[in-house]
């Protein structure tokens, strides 16, 4: 899936975001969590680099769960990632404070059986009542 998604950029991952997705990929089949810090310039290539890690998590069955500090970032990404991804039937779903009532209560089951591979939002993200199906992968 990471080759096809690829194939839909008009543009080629750098050979620095090649190294650190092959040494990400290489932490996500080790036994133990992974710690590691992805630090780079607004416009490097970061959200590039989250995304092909995801992609691997989630072609190996996994949830991924994307957090950014404010809204309006994290409904950014969120956007960004359905554009992405939901043309390869993968569903991203999207919580934060404002999403309220049913829409919230909606998302939630979503989240905690497994119909949403990758949820992005805020710190609401990691409230008591959210539960994943299958985490494996946290962006922040």
């Amino acid at each position: 899936m990471k080759q096809r998604f690829l194939a839909t950029l008009p543009f080629q991952p750098t050979n620095a975001q090649k190294r650190v997705v092959s040494d990400i990929e290489q932490d996500l089949i080790k036994d133990y969590p992974m710690m590691r810090l992805v630090q780079g310039d607004v416009g490097s290539g970061k959200t590039l680099v989250a995304a092909l890690a995801a992609l691997t998590a989630i072609d190996n069955g996994k949830q991924v769960a994307l957090m950014a500090p404010t809204e309006i970032l994290a409904e950014q990404h969120a956007n960004n990632f359905r554009r992405w991804f939901e043309p390869f039937g993968i569903e991203v779903g999207w919580l934060a404070g404002k999403v309220k009532g049913k829409s919230r209560q909606a998302e939630l089951e979503k989240i905690k059986t497994g119909a949403v591979q990758m949820v992005v939002g805020t710190h609401a993200l990691f409230q008591e009542e959210v539960e994943f199906s299958d985490l494996a992968l946290v962006d922040y």
